[in-house]
């Protein structure tokens, strides 16, 4: 291909060595680990006894009803049904002030 390997640069031989070289060890095994947290974190969303035993460990706070709800609000917080909550709620924290005036 014209394109790239023009100027005596070969980028398909680049781009092969990067795969020859055996990765770091220890490089693979952190990646790993976060492969392996990342995987804990959405259990935890699906599997309550998963969630339960983290939050014996004080890695959670919330019980595992009140994240699924923090999750649903956090990926749906644009949609109209949420925002009309947050409004009465407003609204009703300025009644019940206004009430004891």
């Amino acid at each position: 291909m014209l394109m790239f390997e023009e100027n005596e640069f070969d980028f398909y031989r680049k781009y092969s060595l990067i795969f020859k070289d055996e990765p770091n060890p220890t490089a693979r095994e952190a990646a790993l680990d976060d492969v392996k947290k990342t995987a804990d974190s959405f259990r935890s969303l699906i599997d309550e006894k998963f969630h339960q035993q983290l939050v014996s460990r004080s890695e959670r706070r919330m019980s595992h009803r009140a994240l699924q709800g923090a999750l649903m609000i956090m990926l749906y917080r644009e949609q109209p049904r949420f925002q009309v909550c947050f409004i009465d709620f407003i609204e009703s924290g300025f009644n019940i002030n206004r009430n004891f005036i």
